[in-house]
């Protein structure tokens, strides 16, 4: 897992074609059921899963940071959720996937979730279901 999917981490050679994934200093190999810091990757591209404190994640968090660049690339924006802080962070994402599937990822996982962030992440709805 590369763990800091950003712009400034990819490299694109145009004429070449050709694309590359730079800056490997958070990298972990992926292994199943392990623990890994949760301080990982820059705030507007860290998967809501790190926001929300779960050290058992996988490579979904390098996926994640690579849809925030897309997104901000359709959309033309410098980035696509920019919050503030990291509880700002997560109150932009659930504004537009919605709370519905963040709780029950919550509740899924057993995460502890201050009650401060429950009170500030509110109950947004999905606006599309895919």
């Amino acid at each position: 897992m590369h763990r800091d999917i950003k712009p400034h981490n990819i490299l694109y050679d145009i004429s070449k074609r050709t694309l590359r994934i730079i800056d490997w200093g958070l990298a972990e190999f992926y292994k199943p059921g392990t623990e890994y810091n949760v301080r990982v990757a820059a705030r507007f591209y860290k998967a809501p899963e790190l926001l929300l404190g779960n050290t058992r994640y996988g490579y979904t968090v390098d996926l994640w940071g690579l849809g925030c660049i897309f997104a901000a690339v359709l959309f033309q924006q410098e980035t696509f959720f920019s919050g503030k802080d990291e509880a700002d962070q997560l109150t932009s994402i659930a504004k537009v996937l919605g709370t519905d599937e963040l709780y029950e990822y919550v509740a899924l996982n057993g995460i502890r979730v201050r009650s401060v962030l429950y009170d500030q992440l509110g109950k947004y709805l999905t606006l599309h279901k895919i």
